[in-house]
């Protein structure tokens, strides 16, 4: 019995690090997108803070919206919704 409860411990541990990961690749591509991105370093310092102020509460908010969605569909949405600010970003700076 001891065995089993280790081994579900270990499926549970292993799955939220999976997710763990997936936000934190997420949150690397964008940072990485705003970082090569010609902004001004003080934009880009705002659009930073947003991104780690506003993700985590972000992929919550998509999941309680979207309750049939999987935890990595949820980030998924995330980053483009993120990609797409950043673009309209990039634009309006242009402008």
């Amino acid at each position: 019995i001891s065995a089993c409860l280790v081994g579900s411990e270990m499926c549970i541990r292993d799955r939220y690090s999976g997710i763990f990961i997936a936000a934190d690749k997420a949150l690397c591509e964008l940072q990485e997108v705003i970082c090569n991105s010609p902004l001004s370093n003080e934009v880009e310092k705002s659009c930073l803070e947003v991104l780690y102020s506003n993700f985590a509460d972000a992929v919550i908010n998509t999941l309680h919206n979207n309750l049939n969605s999987s935890v990595s569909e949820a980030i998924d949405h995330v980053k483009y919704d993120f990609k797409n600010v950043i673009r309209a970003i990039l634009l309006e700076s242009q402008i």
